[in-house]
């Protein structure tokens, strides 16, 4: 449950996010357990929960490029990998329709997935009904903000600056469309998140 609210800020430089660590928890247990057993317990876990994030990242590695270029770190056969994706994808279609997914801070990742699993129509198609509305622009654009960190050589720490992936937005929604919508946006209504 916890990783769709932990923050996709590191810490520093060389530190993973924090939601990648709680991935490598779930993988290290996972590879643990026997391989006839793995499926179910994976199934068990995101049944009782109600994150999206772990178990799609997850499931997003089993089926992807991994698959080939590291077998050995493969966790489920393929049939389990897509029967997972199914169920992932299920859960991101519901939580579309509840109004769950607008809120969450991994949306633009979550987006994609459903984009690749299940081709562009319905993301993209629930994205414009999303951004007909200011907040759900400002909820998207914000999504999609990266933090890219830097430091010198002879730095004492490093310095965060947030960034959009321009193209992977307009893979959703054109910017005119968001322009249009945020045009109609109160900004003191944004918190000091949403303001960087």
């Amino acid at each position: 449950d916890i990783a769709d609210d932990l923050p996709k800020q590191k810490g520093g430089m060389f530190e993973l996010a924090p939601a990648i660590r709680a991935m490598r928890i779930v993988y290290w247990i996972l590879k643990q357990s026997d391989a006839s057993q793995r499926r179910d317990l994976f199934r068990a876990a995101v049944r009782g929960s109600r994150g999206m994030y772990l178990p799609v990242l997850r499931v997003d590695e089993e089926s992807g490029e991994d698959r080939k270029r590291e077998p050995d770190a493969i966790l489920f056969t393929e049939e389990e990998a897509s029967e997972l994706k199914m169920e992932c994808l299920d859960r991101i279609r519901k939580a579309g329709q509840s109004g769950e997914l607008a809120s969450n801070p991994h949306l633009i990742y979550l987006l994609s997935a459903w984009k690749r699993w299940a081709g562009s129509e319905e993301p993209t198609s629930w994205v414009h009904n999303l951004v007909k509305e200011p907040e759900g622009a400002a909820a998207f654009l914000n999504s999609a903000m990266i933090p890219v960190s830097a430091g010198g050589l002879y730095d004492y720490y490093s310095t965060t600056t947030w960034v959009m992936d321009l193209k992977l937005i307009e893979s959703f929604v054109s910017i005119s469309e968001l322009t249009a919508s945020l045009d109609k946006f109160d900004t003191a209504l944004l918190s000091a998140e949403q303001r960087r």
